[in-house]
């Protein structure tokens, strides 16, 4: 189910001082791009509905809650702020019943195969928008995922991995945004196995519905690093 995104050219503000993870960031070239929606999976809901498409459309509107109800948040309400949150997909999770296998379809077998069987983890959140679900999510076990300790000469849980933006509306799955080289904070519990989110390392998005875009706030080792993802995540549609 490959894509091809068309990247517009993001405003950059004003240059704030950098920190050595900072300085490692502008090394990369993927600043979050709108894309020309994609569509993941058409019609899913559409009227002549087989056996399969209707489970799916069941998954969605339970994912999607309050978002297909006639009482639909305004797309006009104040901020939504969230935290990424890690969440595992099962490693036989089906795109026609996971959103987030749905959005990485395309990538699930060559994840797969790069943990052998193992369940991978995505970095998530969600938001609600009329009568839609905008999903933000980074794949932290991406073959193209590269921790930057090498890179900044000491350890850190900085890395940097791809991230998509996908709108969930009526059982279809549009990527919106993406960027191949999102650096977020990725901890690391003293047993190896990845950890939740602390006040030391985390990343919040910020949706603005009225602006159509996603704000990035985050700490990586303790530290202030919201210049390491500068631009707003600008979404077409």
């Amino acid at each position: 189910m490959g894509t091809r995104e068309t990247p517009m050219k993001i405003e950059q503000p004003p240059a704030a001082a950098k920190s050595g993870i900072d300085r490692q960031r502008a090394a990369h070239s993927g600043d979050s791009s709108p894309a020309s929606p994609v569509k993941r999976r058409p019609e899913i809901c559409g009227k002549a509905m087989t056996a399969r498409r209707s489970s799916l459309c069941a998954v969605f509107g339970t994912f999607l809650g309050a978002s297909f109800s006639a009482t639909a948040a305004d797309p006009s309400v104040s901020l939504q702020v969230k935290t990424l949150q890690p969440v595992v997909l099962g490693s036989t999770a089906d795109p026609a019943s996971k959103p987030l296998a749905a959005i990485w379809e395309d990538k699930l077998g060559e994840i797969r195969a790069r943990l052998a069987g193992k369940s991978p983890t995505f970095f998530s959140a969600s938001f609600d928008n009329g009568d839609a679900t905008i999903i933000i999510s980074v794949s932290v076990d991406d073959p193209a995922c590269e921790n930057l300790s090498g890179a900044l000469g000491r350890p850190t849980t900085g890395s940097a991995c791809p991230m998509r933006v996908a709108r969930l509306r009526g059982g279809e799955v549009l990527i919106l945004a993406t960027n191949d080289h999102f650096v977020l904070p990725i901890p690391i519990a003293t047993s190896g196995a990845g950890a939740s989110p602390s006040p030391n390392n985390s990343a919040t998005i910020m949706f603005d519905p009225s602006a159509r875009s996603l704000g990035i706030s985050e700490r990586i080792d303790g530290e202030a690093a919201d210049a390491v993802n500068p631009n707003p995540i600008l979404l077409k549609y």
